[in-house]
Formats: structure tokens, sequence, C-alpha cells
């Protein structure tokens, strides 16, 4: 009997060891997913602040790219004015040589008024390709922009994927932690 109740007692020293040390695994196990959740709870912050970070950013290209396109809008109204000053002019030009053919009365005052018009039509012609060149520019500044935004765009689809995939593994982890 004695012989048995030794054994009994080392068996049961046996499973009491082994308790013991799965016991000790399973909270090496629990302290290893809790620093897992707390790790992907941060990274879900940061990727949050990250987001609204990109999300401002969008927003401030968004304004600049109505103010550019604001611009452009002044610009082809200015080129407008401009091309009807031209033609004005030009109309002029041909008026006053229509009149010189006419008339040989005012012949000597016709060439100054010619000189005029002409130095007119050249201004407005200068005008003109500076309002187009200002046009080309806003055009180039508003392509930025809005190369700038699809950046910033795919930058937030990018960081929602990875708050989702953060999130789903948080999930993962405490589903871990109940079962």
């Amino acid at each position: 009997m004695l012989l048995d109740l030794k054994a009994e007692l080392a068996a049961y020293m046996e499973s009491k060891v082994l308790e013991d040390e799965t016991n000790e695994l399973r909270k090496k196990e629990l302290e290893e997913v809790k620093m897992s959740i707390e790790k992907a709870t941060s990274e879900v912050n940061s990727l949050k602040e990250a987001s609204i970070l990109l999300q401002s950013e969008l927003e401030e290209e968004k304004l600049i790219l109505n103010n550019l396109k604001e611009s452009e809008e002044k610009a082809s109204a200015k080129v407008t004015d401009l091309q009807v000053e031209l033609e004005k002019s030009q109309s002029a030009i041909a008026f006053l040589q229509m009149k010189e053919n006419e008339t040989r009365e005012i012949m000597a005052e016709l060439p100054k008024k010619l000189q005029a018009a002409a130095e007119e039509a050249d201004e407005a012609k200068s005008l003109a390709l500076v309002a187009q060149a200002e046009l080309v520019e806003a055009q180039e500044e508003a392509e930025q922009a809005k190369a700038s935004l699809a950046s910033l765009g795919s930058k937030l689809q990018a960081t929602q994927k990875e708050i989702g995939a953060a999130k789903v593994s948080e999930k993962l982890a405490k589903d871990s932690i109940k079962a």
C-alpha cells in the first residue's frame, strides 16, 4: 500500500509540475497577446492620426485647386477681352486704310493715325500673349494640383486599408484572448 501511495504521490507531484509549467506558458502567451493588442491599438491610433492629417492635406489641396480654377477662369476672361480688343483694333486699322484710299485730303494725318492704331494693335497683341502665357501657367498649376490631389487620395485609401487591417488584427487578438 505504501508503494501505491508513493506512486500516487509521485504521479500527483509530476502532474502538479506539468500544470505549473503549463500555467507559466499560458501566462507568457497571455502577456505576448496583451503586448500584441497594445501594439495593434497603438498602430491603429497612429494610422488614424495619419488619416486625419492626409484628409486635412486633401482639403487644402482641394482649396488650392479651386483657387487655380478661379484664376484660370479669370485668365480666360482676360484673353477673351483682349481678343475682342484686338479685333476692334484690327477693324480700326482696316477702316483707316479704307479712309486713306477714299480721301487724299487727309493724307498727311492718316499715317499718324495709322501708326497709333498699329501701336494699339501691337499692345493688344502683346497683352493677349501675356494673358495666354498666364493661362498656360494657370493650367499647369491646375494639373499639378490635380496630380497632388490624386496622390493624396491614393495615400488616404492605403491608410484606410491599413486601419482596416489593424482593426481585423486587433479583433483576432481579442478573439484569441477570449479563446
